[in-house]
């Protein structure tokens, strides 16, 4: 999950908050790697590993099964390179 460079709207806080209850309820029990920009996660819940960067990111994306980010750059680049991508903006989600 990536929601930009500086996460202004706090999504990144936001969409720990969402998988976090998803996984303590046991109905999510997958893995996820989170870019926290600001440093503000530090308390990370099984399956998620928590990351203040990750170097190359649009070379990288491959190695993941699908994106959640917001709807800007990393967005279009998952798109174009085939992956599953879900955009979540600051009022509203959409997928594509």
């Amino acid at each position: 999950m990536s929601f930009g460079g500086t996460d202004g709207p706090g999504l990144a806080q936001r969409a720990y908050g969402v998988l976090r209850a998803l996984s303590t309820s046991g109905r999510w029990p997958g893995q996820c790697t989170l870019l926290d920009p600001n440093g503000i996660l530090k308390d990370p819940f099984p399956g998620c590993r928590i990351l203040d960067r990750l170097p190359h990111f649009t070379r990288r994306m491959p190695d993941f099964d699908a994106i959640w980010c917001a709807a800007g750059l990393t967005f279009v680049e998952a798109l174009c390179l085939g992956i599953p991508a879900a955009a979540w903006g600051r009022t509203s989600a959409s997928t594509a």
